[in-house]
This record gives structure tokens, sequence and C-alpha cells, in this order.
């Protein structure tokens, strides 16, 4: 609330907080697409930790008003602070470059996403990626977990372009 007095951002910028926790991260995305979802052409998500500039913010939503295919566009990640890296030798900036960029080149649009530090179009989102406990019981029954691979793939079913952004599928 202080950000917004701080900012000026009365009437754009929103908090809330889910009245039902159910199905962790996939069920607060779920539960923004079903109240607010209709309102808005794109939608950003975001970890706790997640830190994005303004252009950051701007530029995958130019990308998606150009590019009409692409549902869901990642952004490449990037350390900061005192994160902590599992591979040091990819968070260097010239390797990660050259990883992010192969690996979207490869996919050209058929990829996953990470479930945040995202644009995702929200109409065929909503459409499409609506996920349901998973029957039975056991390891393999309940809320999906990576629920961001599944959405990814449901998007692509439905004729979407997911991924990093490349000069290949986007244009």
């Amino acid at each position: 609330m202080e950000l917004i007095a701080e900012v000026q951002g009365e009437g754009q910028i929103f908090y809330r907080r889910r009245r039902r926790r159910v199905k962790r991260k996939s069920g607060n995305i779920d539960d923004f697409c079903r109240r607010w979802g209709s309102q808005y052409s794109y939608m950003v998500v975001l970890d706790a930790d997640s830190v994005m500039t303004g252009e950051c913010l701007s530029s995958p939503v130019r990308l998606m008003e150009a590019n009409p295919n692409a549902g869901i566009i990642q952004s490449s990640p990037r350390g900061h602070g005192h994160a902590v890296c599992a591979l040091p030798a990819v968070c260097h900036p010239g390797v990660r470059s050259a990883v992010y960029g192969g690996s979207a080149l490869l996919a050209v649009g058929e990829s996953h996403y990470w479930g945040h530090n995202a644009i995702i179009r929200v109409k065929p989102f909503i459409e499409h990626c609506a996920l349901a406990p998973l029957p039975g019981e056991g390891n393999f029954a309940g809320s999906i977990l990576s629920h961001d691979f599944v959405e990814a793939a449901l998007m692509r079913r439905a004729g979407w372009g997911c991924g990093l952004p490349t000069i290949c599928w986007l244009l």
C-alpha cells in the first residue's frame, strides 16, 4: 500500500489476497483469471523475489502486440543481488545469452515456461489452460505442481507460441 502512494499508482496498481488458498500458485493464477482476467489482454506472472524494471515489463508487451500468435513469452532469468546460482558458469552473462539463445532457437516457439517472469495472453490462457486436479491417490494425484509445463503444452496444443523470444518464431 505504501508503494501505491509513493508512485501515485492509485487505480493502476492493485493488491489482492485470495479468499480461498487452493491449488498453490496455479490456484492464485486461476483466481486472478476467473475474477479479473476478462479486463486484461496480458498478465505478467512474477515470483515473490522477481525484480523487473519498467522497460523489462513494457518490452514483452510490445512483443505481444507485434506477434499475435504468441501465447506466452518467457523472459531470460538473471541473478541479482545475492542470488545463488546452482551452475555458476550458466549465470555468467556471456554463457547465459548463448544457452538461452540457443535453447530459444531450437524450440522455435514450442517451448515451456518457468511459471514466472513471463507475459501471458490472458484470453487463450483462460480458454485452454484451466487445470483440474489429477484423479486418484498418491504422488500422481491432486494439484499439478509443475503447472507451468502443462500450461505451456496446453497453449501450444491450442496453436499459440510459447517460450523465449527469438526472431524465428515471433516474426
